[in-house]
């Protein structure tokens, strides 16, 4: 069933009008199995429009098996019969496959389907988008803030289409995606809460400093009565991790009403990368909980980014559990040198902790060999 040879008969199987499904599936399943099948493309693909599913679900793995092989050749054949076909299945089923291969040679037969007047085609296409995250189409863009902004639309569209906004990640003056995030980040119902949800990630991948957003992330983290937004606004700040007052008075607010371990992380996490004193601050009060090592390794990356005397001497600190210890001398080994030697000498003078000299003779040891 591998060899050329049999491809030519697999296809006069497939063109015969009273082909049965199970044989139909079966030739399918071999074509997808076999180096040649690039062949009959035109119709494994045909079969994507079957009214029976296991022959379309036949069809479409046959497809991501080629595609594997034969990139192009699959890619520009699914394409080429998605801009001449009207048959809502073949619509659908071809653009499922194709969001499932998220390549960029596709992306100029999927932004107009964009528009099509079929929401499940709408939903396979925002999500080909998301995968592909490029920015070499700016009406893609332009098509997803459509999608976002209408009131009539899926949900589920709406929702790819911002998270494809956020994963292309390209705004400009003209575009104003952050605008049309914001917008929805501001919506009130209930039954918005994913959708406001992926629009505060997606305000963070474009990773733009405006005041306006982050005044609205930081009313979000400080004011919104849902925990997990309060956490995806917080993460949002962080990857801006713009030097702002009002947002490191929001953030230590925050956290100070707030006890869930995870949010008070995640706000010494976007504090440390804002460089901001007050991470060493609220990491001793949080060291008071009883917290795992992976949650530890965050909090000291934390005050590894700040990295003045405050921070790596709590760092130091941290030491005294033995299942840091590696991890903890890895990251001050490649602090500033200066300022880790002369600390380590300081601490040396009064340390009574067995593990934290260990630490420190050994940093003072390669410091001083680097020397």
């Amino acid at each position: 069933l591998n060899f050329s040879g049999t491809i030519p008969a697999f296809i006069g199987i497939l063109r015969k009008p009273n082909t049965s499904d199970k044989e139909l599936k079966a030739v399918i399943e071999a074509l997808g199995n076999n180096r040649t099948g690039d062949k009959a493309l035109i119709y494994i693909i045909k079969a994507l429009g079957s009214p029976a599913e296991d022959i379309r679900e036949a069809a479409s793995v046959a497809l991501v098996k080629l595609y594997k092989i034969h990139p192009q050749p699959v890619v520009g054949a699914i394409s080429g019969t998605l801009v001449r076909s009207k048959d809502k299945q073949t619509l659908i089923s071809g653009t499922a496959v194709l969001a499932q291969l998220g390549d960029e040679n596709s992306m100029p037969m999927l932004v107009p389907l964009l528009a099509s007047q079929y929401p499940e085609v709408k939903k396979n296409v925002t999500w080909a988008l998301y995968r592909i995250h490029s920015r070499a189409n700016t009406r893609a863009v332009d098509e997803l803030k459509k999608l976002v902004k209408s009131d009539t639309e899926f949900l589920s569209v709406r929702i790819n289409a911002v998270r494809a906004l956020g994963a292309i990640g390209l705004d400009s003056p003209r575009l104003k995606v952050w605008e049309t995030l914001l917008d929805v980040v501001k919506l009130r119902s209930d039954k918005f809460l994913a959708l406001r949800t992926f629009a505060v990630e997606s305000l963070g991948e474009l990773r733009e400093s405006k005041p306006a957003i982050i005044n609205t992330l930081s009313k979000i983290a400080e004011r919104e009565t849902n925990l997990e937004l309060k956490k995806e606004a917080v993460l949002a700040l962080r990857k801006i991790a713009s030097e702002d007052t009002e947002m490191e008075a929001s953030l230590v607010r925050l956290f100070r009403k707030n006890k869930d371990t995870e949010l008070r992380i995640r706000i010494i996490e976007a504090l440390g990368d804002m460089y901001s004193s007050k991470t060493s601050e609220l990491t001793s009060d949080i060291l008071k909980n009883t917290l795992s090592s992976s949650q530890k390794k965050r909090i000291i990356y934390a005050l590894y980014q700040v990295g003045k005397e405050k921070e790596l001497s709590l760092i130091i600190d941290i030491a005294k559990d033995k299942d840091l210890f590696d991890y903890i001398e890895s990251l001050l080994a490649n602090s500033n040198r200066a300022r880790l030697l002369a600390l380590v000498k300081n601490r040396l003078k009064s340390e009574s902790n067995n593990t934290i000299i260990d630490l420190l003779d050994s940093l003072e040891s390669e410091i001083e060999g680097s020397y």
